[in-house]
């Protein structure tokens, strides 16, 4: 159910942008440092839009799972410590029988 509902939001968001492009087709010139180009206003405002999608992206990545492979690194060093100290430890000995309760 999620996944269809990620779908028809995808869809959506397709359309609306394709609208939006539709209705700027106005051409203005972007003038970069080295290149100065004229493109339509709604494909410079859509890629203005994706490119500080990407931007969050990688924003996004570097701090919250980077920091999380972290926390996981350490916690798995830590469960192999654990893991060792057990094995060398001497076995528990079994608890001894009780008799039955008749």
């Amino acid at each position: 159910m999620k996944r269809w509902l990620l779908l028809i939001l995808m869809i959506l968001v397709s359309v609306l942008a394709a609208a939006f492009s539709l209705v700027n087709r106005d051409s203005v010139s972007l003038d970069l440092l080295a290149a100065r180009t004229e493109l339509p206003l709604g494909v410079l405002v859509l890629g203005a839009v994706l490119a500080g999608a990407a931007i969050a992206g990688a924003v996004l990545f570097a701090t919250v799972i980077l920091s999380q492979n972290l926390k996981l690194r350490s916690l798995r060093r830590e469960l192999d410590k654990l893991k060792s100290a057990q094995a060398k430890a001497p076995p528990a000995e079994p608890p001894a029988p009780t008799a039955p309760i008749v």
